[in-house]
């Protein structure tokens, strides 16, 4: 699939070279780069050439493996062509290399037997966790238990705010204060359930907010929204060429930086952190059994 053009991509190109090749030894994998360099001589299939080296020819189905699937447009030429130079800078480095070290095949050789063993085992353990992926997630009693035990870890980074809020340009203003004051989880379901119809905007649930957030919904409050009062509804009025929007916000909860997070913030956090730990035994486990499967075979010698 195309996703972009070699007219697109050379000029970004041009300036993203120098950049690339003053940058080579920053990233954490040219030097991998390097010795795959050194060592594949192989051209893929294809005739659709995107750049050259010395008559090594970059097809555009290698630049598209290295593309993300989700990128598109003006980000997939700006990646393909980091890419090239990436290519091309390693080209003139390998080739610089491979003039003044004599035995550098010898010399990549077992860090590159290495690499490939290692890319293989990525390539197969990914496959797997994709395969059983459902095995791997945790349950909510998993997710508070880890968060009870370690509540500790779980810190804000940043102003999170808890709220409630609606936007509408029907004059309900005293109703929907009324529903924001009542406790009751119906009031909220009712309010809801108008909103969805006569709301321009509104934001009725449990979930969090950051500062920026705050600011946009905020523009127009009289004062500073930060202040407000936990569990008091605020109504106010803003105009937009002859549109009259009537605002009703509620803080609910301020969670400020460095504070212990609530579970709502952080329960995808440690749902990550156990799915991890998860897969990661399962590799464990999985790679155990392969080694005593080859070693019930009769494949493995060790001292011979």
């Amino acid at each position: 699939m195309k996703r972009y053009s070699t007219a697109s991509i050379s000029k970004r190109h041009r300036q993203t070279g120098a950049r690339a090749a003053a940058n080579l030894w920053g990233a954490a994998g040219v030097w991998v780069w390097m010795i795959l360099l050194s060592a594949c001589s192989r051209q893929p299939a294809g005739d659709d050439v995107v750049a050259s080296y010395a008559g090594q020819k970059l097809l555009r189905a290698e630049v598209d493996h290295f593309l993300p699937d989700s990128v598109q447009g003006a980000d997939s030429a700006r990646l393909a062509a980091e890419y090239i130079s990436q290519w091309t800078a390693l080209r003139a480095v390998a080739e610089k290399a491979a003039l003044q070290i004599p035995d550098l095949d010898a010399e990549l050789q077992h860090d590159l037997d290495l690499y490939r063993l290692r890319l293989a085992e990525e390539a197969y353990f990914k496959r797997l966790a994709s395969q059983n992926a459902a095995r791997f997630e945790p349950g909510e009693a998993d997710i508070r238990s880890l968060y009870e035990q370690e509540r500790v870890r779980f810190t804000a980074d940043a102003n999170y705010y808890r709220c409630l809020y609606v936007k509408t340009s029907k004059p309900n203003q005293f109703r929907i204060v009324s529903l924001m004051r009542n406790p009751d989880a119906a009031a909220l379901q009712e309010l809801a359930g108008w909103a969805q119809t006569h709301a321009e905007e509104f934001r009725l649930d449990s979930s969090y907010i950051d500062d920026r957030e705050l600011d946009r919904i905020g523009a127009g409050f009289p004062g500073n929204i930060r202040n407000a009062s936990a569990g008091t509804p605020y109504p106010y009025t803003t105009r937009t060429d002859s549109t009259a929007w009537q605002h009703i916000f509620c803080m609910q909860e301020v969670v400020k930086a460095g504070s212990p997070m609530p579970l709502a913030l952080c329960r995808d956090r440690i749902a990550g952190i156990l799915r991890n730990q998860r897969v990661q035994a399962y590799v464990e486990q999985h790679k155990a059994g392969l080694v005593r499967e080859a070693q019930a075979a009769g494949k493995i010698r060790i001292g011979e």
